[in-house]
Formats: structure tokens, C-alpha cells, sequence
């Protein structure tokens, strides 16, 4: 019976113990669950808090970004009056049409209007010389073509190199045609052909220097034609000529006679580009005649070196919304203008650079450079 007793207590210490070991690791687990836990916890807003100065950082670098790009938008408050383009061509020319229509959207663009200013004359050469003296304030920009920068300087003495300039936005690229009337009573190029092997061409271009004039010189040199060659300040004028046989031939754009289709009074003979044109694709290039030349005008905005580069992003921007305009973009493709892909001032100054080297070339191949 004692044994009995002590045995039943034995069994009973040790269920005791056993549970008590029991209850330890029943609590000591919770503790070890919370230590991690807090540890997680912790790490999660380390997390948080590194991510939420990370958005702030960012936020306070956009807000300065957009208060620069404001800042730019509108150095000084600018424009704060009309701003004056010059056109180095008489009024009535293809040129001077272009300019005129983008003139529209200028106010709702660039925030005033565009005043326009004809100085014609010397193929572009007098209005660019006389523009050397304009403040790079922003309130006098310029429309020129490319002919004013790679063949004038080549032909004629200026006093202005393509480096005196910034770009603002580079515009259209026209093709240039050889276009005769239907007085002549010549359709096609080859009776054009048949024609100069037995007179001497009377024919226009606008601009000494030009790559009007170089065009034709180029063609009639090939030939070997007796040639009359007479220079008019601008389109408006070499139309007028023609009209009143004057002169029989003329270089072109398409612009210049697309509204005298209807009257039946222009007859375009060939394209000195190396593509045809969709207003007159029945037409064809000098290339497919087998001549190796390729003459065509690309034109663009450009402003007084001294000019701050916010501005010239400012007029980029408004410019570009412009020739962008739905409105807008119909009557310069209407009126035969085809816009340039790559117009923005950097890539303008690189084609710029590079047409001027590649034209000087071309030129003293030709026999025509004067300097």
C-alpha cells in the first residue's frame, strides 16, 4: 500500500512537471511570435518612411523642374507685344503667302500677333544683312530659305555667314520646277528640249544667286543652250513677267501657280528634286530625264545669335503648334508646302551647316562659285 502510494505519487510529480515543462513552451513561443513580428513591423516602416521622402523628394524636384520650365516658357513675361518677322521677299510670292498663313495662328499660339515685313531684293542677301543688326530680344525674327545661306555667299559678296544666326524652327521643303505658259504652246519637257536647240530661253528666277537661278543654270549648261536669264525680287513679279511674256520659262514651287490652274495659264515641265510631287505627279524629275542634280528649297524661322535659348524654346514650342494646327496644316498642304520632319533649332543648325559645305561643292563642280 506505501508502495502503492508512492508510486501514485511519483506519477504525480512527474505529470506535474511534465506539465509544467509543458506551460514554459507554451508561453515562450507568443514572446518569440511578437519579437519577430515587431522586428517585420518595423522594417515595413523604415520601408515606408524611406519611400514617402523618396515621393517628396521627387515631388519637390518636379515642382522646381515645372517652375523652371514655367520660367522659360516666359522669361520676363515675354512676349509682351507683337513680334516682327521679316520676309526677304516681296509680298505676293509663295514665300510671303506661307508666312502670311501661319501668321493666323500666331496670336493663339505665341500669345501675340506677327507682324509682317517685306524687304526683297538680292535673293533674300539685303533683308539678311540688314537683319544682323536686330536685338536677340526675341521681338525680330527672320524667314529664310536655304539658297541665302549655301549659294549666295558662294556667288555674290555678303557680309553674313550661316553661323550669325539661330535657328528657331525649320518649315517646308518646296520643290522647284522649270514652268513655262500655254502661249508657248510647249507641254512637255521634251518639246521643251526640241525648243532650245533652236532659240535662245528667255527665262526668270527670283534671286541672284539663288537655287533658282543655279537650277537653271545647271540644266541649260547640260543643254547647251543659249540662255536670257533675268533676275525678279520675288515670285509675284517673275508670275507677272510670264503672264506678260516677258520671259517664256521660270523656276517655280508649286505654290506659285497652283491657283492659276483653273485659268489653264502655267504649264509645269520638269521637277528639280529627285522625287515627284503629288500636286503635279504626271511630271517628271531631272533625275528620271538623266540629269544628276538635286535642287530644291527647304526654309525655316531663325533669330539673332544673341537670342536666349528660352526664347527660342518659347517660339520652337509656339511655332510648332502652328504648323501643327489642323486648320493651318490643310491650306499649307492646299498650297503645295510639304513640312519638314526633323525642324527642331538643333537639327536645323546641323542641316543648315551641312547643305552650305555640300552646296559649295556642288558649286565650284558647276564652274559658278564667285568666292
Amino acid at each position: 500500500m506505501r508502495k502503492t502510494s508512492i508510486l501514485c505519487m511519483a506519477l504525480a510529480v512527474s505529470a506535474v512537471l511534465m506539465a509544467g515543462c509543458g506551460s514554459s513552451k507554451t508561453e515562450q513561443a507568443p514572446a518569440a511570435k511578437t519579437e519577430q513580428t515587431q522586428k517585420a513591423e518595423e522594417a515595413k516602416k523604415a520601408e515606408e518612411t524611406q519611400k514617402a521622402e523618396e515621393t517628396k523628394k521627387a515631388e519637390e524636384t518636379a515642382a522646381v523642374s515645372q517652375a523652371s520650365a514655367e520660367e522659360k516658357k516666359l522669361p520676363d513675361g515675354y512676349p509682351k507685344k507683337p513680334i516682327k518677322i521679316i520676309v526677304p521677299w516681296d509680298a505676293g510670292g509663295g514665300t510671303d503667302v506661307f508666312v502670311r498663313t501661319i501668321a493666323t495662328g500666331a496670336e493663339k499660339y505665341l500669345g501675340q500677333p506677327l507682324n509682317i515685313v517685306n524687304r526683297g531684293g538680292a535673293g533674300g542677301t539685303i533683308a539678311t544683312t540688314e537683319f544682323l543688326k536686330e536685338k536677340g530680344d526675341g521681338y525680330s525674327i527672320i524667314f529664310e530659305a536655304i539658297g541665302v545661306f549655301s549659294t549666295q555667299p558662294k556667288m555674290n559678296a555678303v557680309t553674313y555667314k550661316a553661323e550669325d544666326f539661330k535657328p528657331v524652327i525649320g518649315t517646308t521643303v518646296d520643290p522647284i520646277m522649270l514652268v513655262t505658259t500655254t502661249q508657248t504652246g510647249i507641254k512637255t519637257f521634251d518639246e521643251f528640249k526640241e525648243y532650245a536647240k533652236n532659240n535662245t530661253v528667255n527665262f526668270g528666277f527670283t534671286g541672284s544667286g539663288s537655287l533658282h537661278e543655279i537650277a537653271n543654270y545647271a540644266l541649260f549648261g547640260e543643254l547647251d543652250a543659249d540662255v536670257n536669264g533675268i533676275n525678279y525680287t520675288g515670285g509675284g513679279e517673275l508670275l507677272a513677267a510670264m503672264m506678260g511674256n516677258h520671259v517664256q520659262f521660270g523656276s517655280l514651287h508649286p505654290v506659285n501657280i497652283m491657283s492659276y490652274e483653273d485659268a489653264d495659264t502655267f504649264v509645269p515641265l520638269l521637277v528639280y528634286s529627285n522625287e515627284r510631287i503629288a500636286q503635279y505627279p504626271d511630271v517628271p524629275t531631272a533625275k528620271e530625264m538623266g540629269y544628276n542634280f538635286d535642287f530644291e528649297v527647304w526654309k525655316f524661322i531663325a533669330a539673332p545669335k544673341d537670342t536666349p535659348d528660352e526664347i527660342i524654346d518659347y517660339l520652337y514650342d509656339g511655332f510648332d503648334k502652328i504648323l501643327k494646327d489642323p486648320e493651318i496644316k490643310k491650306l499649307l498642304e492646299e498650297g503645295g508646302s510639304v513640312m519638314m520632319d526633323h525642324n527642331t533649332p538643333e537639327e536645323v543648325e546641323e542641316k543648315l551647316l551641312s547643305n552650305v559645305e555640300q552646296t559649295g561643292k556642288i558649286l565650284d563642280e558647276l564652274g559658278l562659285s564667285q568666292n
